[in-house]
């Protein structure tokens, strides 16, 4: 990366994306850069009169901040224009660095942007073609003989494609200088852009601390018994691979569709975050035997119901459309017979973690991020 770091924020990226040209860059504040290994912890304590000290109930990690230094020498005023624009919200988007492009923050401007620098006349570069992006390379006579003396009839045109080139034409004002931009995100953890490696990025520098799986090795082409794909639920082993290669723990939604029957089921999920583990976290819960019914229509009910251990509920599901499930409104927390709502753990590839479903059903699904600092 050197010295000049890139970013994105939204579909704003600091470099061009069709010609890969910065525009903007993020430089260091003096010698080096600085950066916060983690969200600011924040220690829930009480004070009791009489007493000396506080009492400690626990820590929570606070909203994070990013304070970046840019620099640019080279803005038109269209570009300027644009940078007041995508910098001019109040919106939450995605804010990515360059050299970890694997996770994003969903973070927004803290405090309006301050920006010093000059203004500059020069050349106004413009990148051109030849007409229909070719030109004549070579002609070559075409002759005939005509009362005994050769003559040239036409020619054979041999085209060539034109590579673009640059040329000056008036001038433009341009602007150089240096802002500061402070960013909040008040979800402290990324989440990871991608759920496998792309192909494309075996090899990158940041391919290996992600800890994200390739494609053969998240979903094997010929799963064995010790080999099965993550996040998939295998009717044989009654159970789900999981795999978190997060930096902490993460919530999780799975869908459960309503079993056919004249009876209640009792579901039972036994979470283990390594192989072999004695201890595991369990949540179970009975479903009626016919899913509630929601809105007017007295034939409507919901199909199945999705557990969200992020927010502690679990929720009825009225159709599957589109790749999302519809919730209906129906709440179905008063079905738990034991346990709470766990949260995945981070893990690596020999942990062999996995979720154990009793008296589950084909259809079932699971949903979750990869949350880093």
């Amino acid at each position: 990366m050197g010295d000049f770091t890139g970013f994105s924020f939204g579909d704003w990226r600091s470099s061009d994306p069709n010609t890969g040209i910065v525009t903007v860059y993020r430089v260091s504040g003096g010698d080096r850069y600085d950066e916060e290994l983690h969200p600011e912890i924040k220690d829930r304590t009480a004070e009791v009169p009489g007493l000396n000290g506080e009492y400690y109930f626990g820590s929570d990690f606070g909203p994070r901040s990013f304070d970046i230094e840019i620099a640019f020498d080279s803005l038109d005023e269209k570009q300027f224009r644009k940078l007041r624009q995508v910098f001019g919200t109040k919106d939450i988007k995605k804010l990515i660095f360059d050299e970890r492009p694997y996770k994003y923050y969903l973070a927004k401007l803290e405090s309006p942007i301050e920006l010093s620098y000059v203004c500059f006349d020069e050349p106004k570069k413009i990148i051109g073609t030849a007409r229909d992006g070719v030109r004549v390379a070579n002609r070559i006579p075409i002759t005939e003989e005509v009362e005994g003396e050769e003559q040239i009839i036409g020619y054979t045109i041999e085209r060539e494609q034109v590579t673009p080139y640059e040329y000056q034409e008036g001038t433009q004002r341009v602007y150089k200088g240096e802002g500061k931009i402070t960013f909040k995100a008040y979800f402290p953890f990324a989440k990871s852009v991608y759920k496998v490696l792309p192909s494309n990025e075996e090899g990158s520098d940041w391919a290996v601390s992600s800890g994200i799986l390739t494609e053969e090795e998240y979903n094997p082409v010929e799963p064995t018994i010790t080999t099965q794909p993550y996040d998939s639920y295998i009717i044989d082993t009654s159970s789900i691979n999981i795999y978190n290669p997060g930096d902490v723990e993460t919530g999780f939604r799975m869908y459960i569709p309503f079993i056919e029957s004249d009876s209640t089921t009792q579901i039972t999920l036994t979470y283990q975050a390594k192989e072999n583990l004695t201890d595991f976290d369990i949540l179970q819960f009975t479903l009626p035997k016919q899913g509630r019914q929601y809105g007017i229509d007295e034939n409507s009910y919901d199909i199945g119901v999705l557990i969200d251990t992020n927010n502690g509920l679990i929720i009825g599901v009225s159709e599957y459309t589109d790749n999302q499930y519809i919730t209906s409104g129906n709440l179905y927390n008063d079905c738990i017979d034991a346990g709470y709502f766990f949260k995945l753990q981070p893990s690596d590839k020999d942990d062999k973690a996995k979720i154990v479903i009793t008296n589950g059903n084909q259809g079932i699904r699971i949903f979750y991020d990869y949350l880093y600092f």
